[in-house]
């Protein structure tokens, strides 16, 4: 077998190593305040929380891929951290409510600042190329997270 049919297309060596760099963007991300330190899955929740506050643990679970347990340990180490407050719903019992304490409003804004960062970011990247380029990025993309 020749060399050549070892190495991978452009595109795929390309896609590789994107995901490599988000994979160690994601290593760094810690998120300090108010004497607290947030990791990257603590930081992501709480960014999903904002967009969809209303959310069950099975929504949180189907949209990070993770378990209900893992959802439910990751809101117990945020409310230890003193982030947010977890509170039976008058509606349904077997749910939740979440609110963010003071601490946790503090530490959503500075990861709501980095979230606009990033997005700025691409949205730079994406200005540069033409709308049938971005289409063509966003049905790459889209195929990619269907799996």
């Amino acid at each position: 077998m020749s060399m050549a049919t070892l190495e991978h297309p452009k595109h795929v060596d390309l896609l590789l190593q994107m995901v490599d760099r988000f994979l160690q963007m994601e290593k760094e991300q810690v998120l300090e305040a108010e004497g607290v330190r947030l990791h990257p899955s603590e930081i992501h929740l709480l960014l999903f929380l904002d967009a969809r506050p209303a959310a069950n643990a099975t929504e949180i679970a189907d949209r990070f891929s993770i378990t209900k347990g893992a959802v439910s340990q990751t809101l117990a180490r945020l409310e230890s951290k003193g982030v947010l407050v977890r509170r039976r719903r008058e509606e349904t019992p077997t749910e939740i409510s979440i609110e963010l304490t003071g601490k946790g409003k503090i530490l959503m804004d500075r990861a709501l600042e980095i979230k606009a960062a990033a997005e700025a970011r691409f949205d730079r990247l994406f200005s540069g190329l033409s709308v049938a380029e971005r289409e063509a990025v966003v049905r790459f993309l889209e195929m990619v997270n269907e799996g």
